[in-house]
């Protein structure tokens, strides 16, 4: 509602990056000594999210799993800010970080840098299976990976677009909901229904939905 009234019917997804960096060059956003945040406290800031349960074991597990048969690469594509992502510590699992950056000026945050959105997530999928800019022209069969190898979840309508073309290519598509919460549930099949091969619960762990379909 703050985003709404704020910035009315600006594009959403630029109008929360927006409002956090005002409020970090405002001074309403401050560092643990009140000074002004750079990109290296937004990493620090990433150790207090909580990562899905199982998560990192799952991307272990999996990569272990299957090591004899394919190479194993997990991306994540996010309309969040990357340096949170990498400070979760989720970077050192994954092969790839698609996600807003800023830039810094005199060692404070001054501008966005890179903006991924919803639509945008879709150039990244491009650019993982052919494991270059998603610009560049090639010959399919020269890709370094194959959609039809491809497990791409999502959570939300800000994964509609990225759904749809995967699994127009050929991928398995997945939404997660909050494991327990109806809500979310329901949510999830209203807004994303039958565009995705399955609606399982955010829990990575081992024998879980969600790793039974994928392994």
């Amino acid at each position: 509602k703050i985003i709404n009234k704020l910035y009315g019917d600006s594009d959403r997804e630029m109008a929360y990056l927006q409002r956090i960096l005002d409020d970090i060059k405002d001074g309403t956003l401050l560092n643990k000594s009140d000074e002004s945040i750079s990109n290296s406290d937004l990493r620090e800031f990433g150790k207090f999210i909580d990562l899905s349960k199982g998560f990192k074991d799952f991307i272990a597990r999996t990569k272990l799993r299957w090591k004899d048969s394919f190479i194993i690469r997990f991306s994540i594509i996010s309309l969040g800010i990357k340096e949170l992502i990498i400070g979760s510590g989720i970077g050192e699992y994954v092969d790839n970080v698609f996600a807003t950056t800023f830039l810094e000026k005199d060692g404070k945050i001054e501008q966005i840098h890179k903006l991924v959105t919803s639509f945008s997530k879709t150039s990244h999928i491009i650019e993982v299976v052919k494991g270059r800019h998603f610009n560049d022209k090639m010959r399919y069969e020269d890709y370094s990976g194959d959609y039809k190898n491809d497990f791409v979840i999502g959570d939300s309508v800000g994964d509609l677009s990225m759904f749809c073309y995967a699994r127009k290519k050929g991928a398995k598509t997945i939404a997660v909901f909050k494991p327990g919460d109806a809500e979310s549930y329901s949510s999830s099949v209203s807004s994303i229904g039958d565009r995705v091969d399955a609606i399982v619960p955010r829990d990575y762990s081992e024998n879980s939905p969600i790793d039974m379909f994928i392994n």
